[in-house]
């Protein structure tokens, strides 16, 4: 009976321990697509473009990339929700985690002009394979009303 209660504890404590992970990284997505959204209220290209990861940054025309994305998006954010899909995702090698991404997205984001997108991006956390890909790798922007996609950047490896 003894080990069967030191057992149970012992997966509360992993639970309870990759909660607290999970909770953070949450909240640091959020607190990124906020700054993502205000960067697309402001027209902030620069503030945009120092999300990226170096891979990107050095690889892309950001500034010809991020206006065409601008010229999608019209007015400012009045509205949006965040979808966090379902948390992190990567990589172990040893005990050690070698890779880990989120992919989060800024849904129903209704803005003053009357328009709503849907801003998807990925971001890697960890990346011990190339850690000039840690960052946004890429940010996607759709107009819900007329499908047109706008991409900056791209998923690198």
């Amino acid at each position: 009976m003894k080990k069967i209660i030191i057992y149970i504890a012992f997966i509360c404590l992993i639970f309870a321990m990759t909660s607290c992970v999970v909770d953070e990284t949450k909240k640091a997505s959020n607190e990124k697509s906020i700054e993502i959204i205000r960067c697309f209220d402001e027209k902030d290209a620069e503030g945009l473009k120092a999300l990226f990861c170096e891979e990107v940054r050095i690889s892309h025309n950001l500034d010809e990339e991020i206006q065409l994305a601008f010229d999608l998006y019209e007015g400012t954010s009045e509205t949006y929700k965040f979808n966090y899909a379902g948390g992190t995702a990567g990589g172990w090698d040893n005990g050690e985690c070698v890779d880990e991404h989120i992919t989060p997205r800024v849904e129903n984001l209704k803005t003053s002009s009357g328009k709503v997108y849907r801003i998807p991006y990925h971001e890697y956390l960890i990346y011990k394979k190339n850690p000039r890909c840690v960052g946004i790798t890429y940010i996607r922007i759709f107009d819900e009303s007329t499908g047109e996609m706008v991409q900056i950047g791209e998923h690198v490896y």
